[in-house]
């Protein structure tokens, strides 16, 4: 009997680039009022003073959990971005290809720790153990560590992992796995 999460009955993927795109004009604009909410719902997500920042930009017909996956984005997003918005910097842990997930960024990480790896392995492999309703609060953990380090963090995979995570969640956490643990084929690095 084949694995039902290893088929996808869902072909399409969820457009993602319209919320980021909109999280990103905030950045650039350095909307700093509609980013400080944004950070400050990263502890309740789903608060209501978030819809009225991200409300008309979220897909029309979505369900709740599709609404939360857009609003735990959107308060990382904001959590992740306040140091650059200040500073005017920007990260220094590139990531090799767009469609990177969580764990390429945690990978990222953990190459650049000289101390604390184990520590990290540890919090890498609760999160990717998670349920989903435990995932925004490791998420925010994982993402302030990338945005202290400069690790670069793609958003609009985290969205769309979020948003799979419901009906494929052994796909998306193999995928993690597979990103932190392993090294990609043109790393080169000892593993």
């Amino acid at each position: 009997m084949p694995d039902a999460d290893a088929i996808d009955t869902d072909a399409t993927e969820p457009d993602t680039s319209d919320f980021i795109g909109f999280l990103q004009k905030l950045y650039r604009t350095e909307s700093r009022g509609p980013l400080a909410h944004l950070r400050q719902s990263a502890h309740d997500p789903t608060n209501a003073q978030v819809f009225q920042i991200v409300g008309d930009h979220l897909p029309s017909g979505i369900g709740q959990r599709e609404t939360d996956a857009h609003l735990v984005v959107g308060s990382l997003f904001a959590l992740y971005v306040q140091s650059f918005v200040a500073e005017q910097n920007r990260p220094r842990g590139q990531l090799r290809n767009h469609w990177a997930s969580i764990g390429a960024s945690a990978r990222l990480l953990r190459r650049s720790l000289s101390v604390g790896q184990e520590s990290l392995d540890q919090r890498v492999t609760a999160l990717i153990n998670s349920h989903q309703d435990d995932l925004p609060n490791r998420l925010r953990h994982m993402v302030q560590r990338f945005e202290s380090e400069g690790i670069e963090v793609d958003f609009e995979v985290l969205l769309s992992d979020l948003l799979g995570w419901r009906n494929h969640p052994r796909r998306i956490r193999r995928r993690w796995a597979e990103d932190y643990w392993q090294a990609p084929p043109s790393d080169g690095e000892d593993s």
